[in-house]
């Protein structure tokens, strides 16, 4: 029997005449007919078994041809099968394997099979993702897209049916009511509660209706970047990627027939939209080092480099990065004729380094906006030196070595010397005397690593009360 065999000497051989087209070619082995396992492969038209291969029990024999499988562009795992559409060739099936040893076989011998949404209809499926149902039941869940932009929703589910001692699956499909889909492959993410995706007339998500049992709905959530958003290429639209992290969504938006050059946030926890970097990315992706550390990337648009996002560069590739922020124009009084004779103008900044730049502009009693005053904050280091507790009995020497023993042995510990710098907190005063209506700050920096919070913005004057200007009236 085969378990006895000694590979040194005991081994079968077979040989075959080669197939037209075939590039492999997979054993299957068995001591009773229809009960096949797979025993190995050979890329050529002969194998020998010397008794140590191991007999994969859970690979079968095929009972149908699987050499000409269609090829998929979206594919998601949904109630233990994998589901899977867009295909070039048959544009509006959906397709699903089999469950359990047959996960991955989409054979109906195997228990997979397909259904047509709304075949030779206006709705296309482009991705498949899993979610849920009105009731919270998983779901393979389907965005569709249509030539105006708009789209559908549809999810399926799988029934079982048996005629005879035959069981087979049956799946049905139903459209969320009112729903938007999507033409955009990578821009359906998942995020804790809902599935986020794009189209031509904004950004929308999937999810349950408040105080409503059992009804899905679609929202959009760029009300507030609207104009932004109807301005981007609508037929580069198919090329939009998303991903979710961090509590954000990072889109990869075209606002030109060049295709995505900018990236826009959506902050999920607190509903904000941060808009827009001046790059763009082809796609978002995760990795995670040996040492169990996790890389944010994306894949630029050009270039062979993989990318990483993080708060903690502090700069891009060398280049300073441009952060810039703008405070409200503040009137410095209710009463809008009164004016401020400011003197003196304060920030605070958490843990700095690098170069910052403070400004403060201002409306003047001439009624122009003006730069009243300008500032450059450098100086985050704290100072060193030797301490103060007395010298012990080492000697100082120009060698560098070490001697143990002795009461006059001695022994230089080289040390690097800190490069940069960092105070908790730092502020900085602008004394500047001017009479203003209306008050605005600058807090800037275009200079390769740097970092800072802003903390606090005061100014000190006294408010003066001042009659009707007669250019007003």
């Amino acid at each position: 029997t085969r378990d006895s065999w000694v590979s040194s000497t005991d081994k079968i051989t077979w040989s075959w005449t080669a197939s037209a087209g075939a590039t492999r070619y997979q054993i299957y082995l068995t001591d009773l007919s229809g009960y096949e396992v797979l025993l190995g492969d050979s890329d050529v038209a002969n194998f020998t078994d010397d008794g140590t291969n191991d007999l994969n029990e859970y690979i079968e024999v095929p009972d149908d041809n699987t050499t000409g499988a269609p090829k998929f562009i979206s594919m998601c795992l949904s109630g233990n099968r994998i589901w899977a559409t867009n295909n070039a060739n048959d544009m509006y099936k959906v397709y699903f394997s089999g469950t359990g040893a047959f996960i991955g076989n989409f054979s109906d011998f195997y228990g997979g099979g397909w259904i047509n949404l709304e075949k030779g209809g206006r709705e296309i499926p482009v991705a498949v993702k899993h979610y849920q149902s009105g009731t919270g039941e998983g779901r393979a869940t389907v965005m569709a897209q249509t030539p105006d932009g708009r789209g559908a929703v549809w999810q399926i589910t799988i029934s079982s049916a048996t005629v005879g001692t035959t069981s087979f699956s049956v799946p049905s499909a139903t459209k969320v009511v009112g729903s938007f889909g999507t033409e955009s492959v990578l821009g359906v993410v998942n995020t804790p509660n809902n599935i986020a995706f794009p189209n031509r007339k904004g950004w929308f998500d999937l999810g349950a209706e408040k105080n409503y049992y059992g009804i899905l709905r679609t929202n959009e959530k760029s009300q507030n970047i609207r104009p932004y958003w109807r301005s981007l290429s609508g037929a580069k639209m198919g090329t939009v990627c998303a991903y979710y992290y961090d509590a954000k969504v990072f889109i990869s938006v075209p606002t030109s027939s060049a295709g995505n050059d900018r990236i826009i946030v959506w902050d999920d926890e607190r509903s904000n939209w941060a808009v827009d970097w001046s790059f763009g990315a082809k796609q978002f992706l995760e990795y995670t080092t040996t040492g169990g550390n996790t890389k944010f990337l994306c894949i630029p648009m050009s270039g062979t480099r993989l990318i990483e996002i993080s708060e903690n560069i502090l700069n891009d590739l060398g280049v300073a990065f441009t952060q810039s922020y703008l405070s409200p124009l503040l009137s410095v009084s209710k009463v809008k004729t009164d004016v401020l004779n400011i003197k003196e103008s304060i920030v605070e900044l958490g843990n700095p380094r690098g170069v910052v730049n403070f400004q403060i502009l201002g409306i003047g009693k001439g009624n122009s906006f003006a730069t009243l005053a300008t500032a450059t904050i450098t100086n985050f280091g704290s100072n060193t030196g030797i301490g103060t507790d007395f010298f012990g009995e080492n000697h100082f020497s120009e060698t560098q070595t070490s001697v143990s023993g002795g009461a006059d042995n001695w022994a230089i510990v080289l040390v690097d010397a800190p490069t940069t710098f960092t105070q908790a907190t730092v502020k900085k005063a602008i004394k500047k005397r001017a009479k203003i209506y209306n008050l605005q700050y600058k807090v800037s920096s275009s200079t390769a690593d740097t970092d800072f919070t802003i903390l606090s913005l005061q100014s000190k004057g006294n408010l003066v009360r001042r009659r009707l200007p007669s250019s007003w009236t």
